[in-house]
């Protein structure tokens, strides 16, 4: 059911991606790559200065001291969550306490969200640990929006969505359109559902966040993401349009 009133599921019904946007996100950063405008193993502060001089936490859990890292946070550690950025996990609470302090989800935009990010330190050199979370894709986004002169939305929107005929996948929802948003739930403690206490659940044409979040911020049908599905797995192409090589 798409609701609490138990209405059918529309066939042309909206979801919240959430984190499948990464991929679409991941997908924008390789086409910069083909195209010349972006190279894997850059360094990310050649688009964004303030990473030039990154610092790690080292020590115990909860009393560290802060390094210098050794070796340059690249384009391929974003895309590879491999960046060393403090997110989650017990054995690095006192850099994972450092980045939230910063608190980057409440930038108005992708700049002030790096910005931020880039102001803590890391907790691991870059290419040394896989931890897989958002920080990765937004700062990806944000080197996008610098390496192509567009927002990451005008950016997908023109050369993935339009091409790929992606009607209703995009940041925002417009408001005529609310009833096709998928309701979000959960179980309440006697097992009912019930509508789920979000801004995002509460109100379901607005944005995830403030900014263009590549992490997770894309509204999409199910025909939409089966057209960027296909298309990768058709490497790289759809009905004619190439995105990537193979």
């Amino acid at each position: 059911h798409a609701d609490l009133q138990g209405a059918p599921l529309r066939e042309d019904a909206i979801f919240r991606i959430y984190s499948m946007t990464k991929p679409v996100t991941s997908v924008a950063a390789l086409m910069l790559v083909e195209e010349g405008g972006l190279r894997l193993d850059d360094p990310v502060a050649r688009y964004l200065p303030a990473f030039a001089a990154l610092d790690r936490v080292t020590g115990d859990a909860d009393e560290g001291r802060r390094v210098p890292v050794q070796r340059a946070l690249t384009v391929r550690h974003l895309l590879t969550h491999t960046a060393g950025f403090a997110t989650g996990g017990d054995d690095i609470r006192a850099a994972s306490a450092l980045l939230q302090a910063q608190a980057p989800e409440e930038a108005a935009d992708l700049a002030g969200y790096a910005d931020r990010v880039a102001r803590a330190p890391l907790a691991q050199e870059p290419g040394t640990r896989f931890r897989y979370d958002g920080v990765n894709t937004e700062v990806l986004a944000r080197v996008i929006e610098v390496a192509s002169g567009q927002s990451l939305g005008d950016f997908l929107r023109s050369r993935i969505f339009i091409p790929l005929r992606m009607p209703d996948t995009g940041f925002e929802v417009p408001a005529a359109q609310r009833g096709r948003v998928m309701a979000l739930t959960r179980r309440d403690g006697h097992g009912r559902r019930v509508l789920a206490d979000t801004p995002s659940a509460r109100t379901p044409v607005v944005r995830l966040r403030a900014y263009d979040s590549g992490a997770g911020g894309l509204y999409a049908t199910a025909a939409d993401y089966l057209s960027f599905a296909q298309m990768l797995a058709n490497c790289g192409a759809l009905d004619g349009v190439r995105l990537l090589r193979p």
